[in-house]
């Protein structure tokens, strides 16, 4: 394995690896990342929410107003927790998010975009839909079409419907119809996290070691889904959850227990020898 000195970012998936199966933080993972600050380690908490369902987050784990940072969108924005601004931002343009819509509609699921403050919706009933909502903490909107409401760039366009939908043709037909165009992830057996061509965690990381003028060697990354793969594969460190995806957790350098059993915690002690 990597030498762990080198690692001077951490990433965090939020959904099953630092909050637990009931949305919750375990005090042995808040006590975790508290370590990381005080050895210097920069935190990003990398999720495909809406920044705004992330902060919530970085305030329980008293993040705010430090060094450390939000990816959103899967990877199409990172926030400085510093200064709460967007500090780069990869949005896609409206003929594409309507296409990804058209598809999603004739395989019988359902898209979803944001604005700044709010989730826009064909169908506002869908428990998907709400569910998706709550996790992002925004009011919900429905609009007629895509075509007639999304005049202006958006960050992702997600995808919900019934797993069975999903698994039997959903995912394989958005691939088919806007993999030349589009980055199609699942992030829970319910959503498919659809940006732009090359948008993913991984590339979003990329662009944060940057600015900060670091590399992928000096970068660890935690997470359960098949949207943390890339960032996995991208860090000098990736570490996945026992409750993880089973192809991400092959692909991963070490696998620690689940998010319901105390696994950041663990996975921190036995990276950083604390």
């Amino acid at each position: 394995m990597n030498n762990t000195n080198k690692l001077q970012v951490s990433a965090f998936d939020l959904d099953g690896t630092l909050l637990t199966s009931q949305k919750e933080l375990l005090s042995s993972t808040i006590q975790a990342l508290r370590h990381l600050k005080q050895i210097g380690v920069r935190i990003v908490l990398a999720s495909g929410r809406h920044p705004n369902g992330i902060w919530p987050v970085a305030e329980s784990l008293s993040l705010t107003g430090t060094d450390s940072y939000l990816l959103g969108f899967n990877g199409g924005a990172i926030v400085s927790l510093k200064t709460g601004k967007r500090i780069y931002d990869q949005p896609m343009d409206p003929e594409t998010a309507w296409a990804v819509a058209d598809v999603a509609l004739t395989l019988g699921l359902s898209p979803v975009t944001y604005t700044e403050s709010e989730l826009l919706c064909l169908d506002e009933r869908d428990p998907y839909v709400q569910f998706e909502a709550s996790l992002n903490g925004l009011p919900v909107r429905r609009i007629p079409s895509f075509r007639e409401e999304v005049c202006f760039p958006v960050n992702k366009v997600l995808v919900v419907g019934n797993p069975k939908q999903i698994a039997n043709g959903g995912e394989s037909g958005l691939r088919k119809a806007m993999g030349a165009s589009c980055t199609v992830s699942p992030s829970a057996p319910y959503f498919l996290e659809v940006m732009p061509r090359g948008i993913d965690k991984a590339s979003g990381l990329k662009q944060l070691l940057s600015l900060l003028g670091l590399t992928r060697e000096n970068l660890a990354a935690f997470g359960d889904g098949m949207n943390d793969r890339p960032m996995l594969e991208y860090a000098a460190v990736g570490v996945a959850m026992e409750n993880g995806a089973p192809a991400l957790k092959a692909a991963a350098d070490l696998v620690t227990k689940s998010c319901d059993e105390h696994g950041i915690a663990l996975a921190v002690k036995q990276l950083w020898n604390t």
